[in-house]
């Protein structure tokens, strides 16, 4: 038994020096772990949420029960905003590359690009004319114009 303790036993520098060790993990791990919880979320998965559909669930049932069919015909229907009227969009004269890159369907060259044209010919008249712009047909217009407004 005594052997054990002798073993397992630590001077007194080493007791030190071990408190010490132990308590600069401690430290460095509360660090990591304020750090970590610090950090917002990257651009992209802000973006991707904001643009997110909402669920079927989520939405309100589009008729009335049969009861009260007669009375429907004279009420509008409940005005609610729908979710692509509070789309985020991004003003294309205003705009940096970064902010275009985020959007759907446009990278870092697209968005080069579109910033580019704009430097050298000066602000669009609609999104429609980003077809003027290599890299971008109607078809990609398409895509991209519930994201983009032009002031």
């Amino acid at each position: 038994m005594d052997s054990l303790k002798e073993v397992f036993s630590f001077s007194r520098a080493e007791t030190v020096a071990l408190c010490i060790l132990l308590t600069i993990c401690l430290i460095g791990g509360g660090i990591l772990i304020y750090e970590h919880s610090r950090q917002s979320l990257p651009p992209q998965m802000i973006f991707e949420s904001l643009s997110a559909e909402p669920s079927s669930s989520d939405e309100e049932p589009n008729e009335m029960p049969s009861s009260n069919s007669a009375m429907a015909a004279n009420v509008p229907p409940k005005q609610t905003p729908s979710f692509r009227q509070n789309r985020l969009r991004v003003n294309i004269n205003t705009a940096p590359a970064e902010s275009l890159a985020l959007l759907p369907f446009v990278g870092a060259t697209l968005s080069a690009r579109i910033v580019d044209y704009r430097e050298k010919h000066g602000q669009y008249d609609s999104v429609g004319q980003l077809v003027e712009v290599y890299g971008i047909g109607p078809k990609s217009i398409e895509k991209i114009r519930p994201y983009l407004i032009c002031e």
